[in-house]
């Protein structure tokens, strides 16, 4: 019995690996007692023990197993890609063997899919497939798919009463459980901030507050920010040499790497879409760009013909001349909710800029 004790004491002072650059040591307790007491200690410290050599064994095969011991960094042998990472390594199902990470290998499997949208059908999806909720066993790509959920939810604003939106439905923070668009969520999360704009003074802004790059703990409101920011970039449009754009800076689709101004990105936009006006049968559109008919779907349209299709499509009447055509409709700043054509709105807005000069001329007489 003493003999099998003293092995016992023994083996306490044995080291368990843990791992490779880990280890847990066990150290032997001495206490004086009696026999029975001392017995007990270490029949019960005997059985921690083994417990814990079982966890550690268990903990070292699993960790061997996932080969997650040093693991080595690999990366992806997509051309043009930089992913280095430990974890979440795909192997790619046409170049067999290579190791693929995560973004790569969604592209992949979405060219492998080789499905197409039942509504718009195309065979591309920005993000992934999706089946649909309307028409079992078809899939959508994800902007239909999220159309079609914006129409089976089947919800109306809470402040403008409209029953579509943009991006998605949003809880009103003014009346709890009410619905509100994406444009009336904007404008009332906006109306509930008190910010004021550091450089313009104004305490309202387009669409979101935002942090100044130059003054600590600043908001700035969308304009501002964008021309704090345009300020702090030193580039150059590659084709017409101009360190100035109007809000922001893009990148060619043509040439590689080349930075372009909006204008000259506008250009180039339009000279690589190829399209034709289903109207007009014109190959060129203005800076506005193509738009789709609303009466012929899948029709393109240049920008002249959009404008006459919509103005057409308005069913609206001057309430000057009394004219159902035009090539602009405005609303009249005198009368609130009427519709005015291109010709009375430039006179009304003539007429008021003469008095309103005379009105200045007379306060300061």
């Amino acid at each position: 019995m003493q003999n099998s004790i003293a092995e016992e004491e023994s083996s306490m002072g044995t080291q368990i690996p843990l791992a490779k650059s880990t280890s847990v040591t066990l150290f032997q307790h001495h206490h004086q007692g009696e026999g029975e007491k001392q017995q007990q200690f270490l029949g019960q410290n005997l059985e921690e023990r083994d417990s814990l050599v079982l966890v550690v064994n268990d903990h070292q095969i699993a960790a061997e197993k996932d080969g997650d011991l040093e693991k080595p960094l690999r990366t992806c042998s997509t051309p043009d890609c930089t992913g280095i990472q430990k974890r979440s390594w795909y192997k790619s199902k046409i170049l067999v063997g290579n190791d693929m990470c995560q973004s790569c290998y969604k592209k992949e499997r979405l060219v492998l899919s080789n499905r197409i949208c039942n509504d718009c059908q195309t065979t591309q999806t920005h993000s992934d497939w999706y089946r649909s909720k309307v028409v079992k066993g078809t899939y959508l790509c994800d902007k239909c798919y999220y159309v079609e959920l914006l129409k089976v939810q089947n919800r109306e604003c809470n402040d403008c009463g409209s029953s579509k939106t943009s991006i998605a439905w949003s809880k009103s923070k003014r009346f709890p459980g009410k619905f509100v668009c994406q444009r009336c969520y904007v404008r009332e999360k906006l109306a509930l901030t008190t910010k004021t704009c550091y450089l313009c003074k104004s305490d309202k802004t387009s669409s979101k507050w935002i942090k100044s790059k130059v003054i600590l703990g600043a908001d700035l409101c969308v304009n501002c920010y964008n021309k704090e920011k345009l300020a702090l970039t030193t580039k150059t449009c590659y084709l017409c040499k101009s360190d100035k754009t109007s809000s922001k800076w893009i990148k060619s689709k043509v040439i590689l790497g080349a930075d372009l101004c909006v204008n000259c990105y506008n250009k180039e936009k339009l000279s690589l879409s190829n399209k034709q006006c289903g109207v007009c049968a014109s190959r060129k559109s203005s800076m506005a760009g193509w738009y789709k008919s609303k009466k012929t779907p899948g029709v393109d349209l240049c920008n002249s013909c959009y404008k006459v299709e919509r103005n057409s499509m308005a069913n609206k009447v001057c309430n000057d001349c009394k004219t159902t055509k035009t090539s602009q409709w405005a609303k009249s700043k005198t009368t609130v909710g009427v519709d005015l054509c291109l010709k009375c709105y430039s006179k009304e807005r003539s007429l008021l800029k003469t008095l309103t000069a005379a009105a200045t001329g007379q306060t300061n007489e």
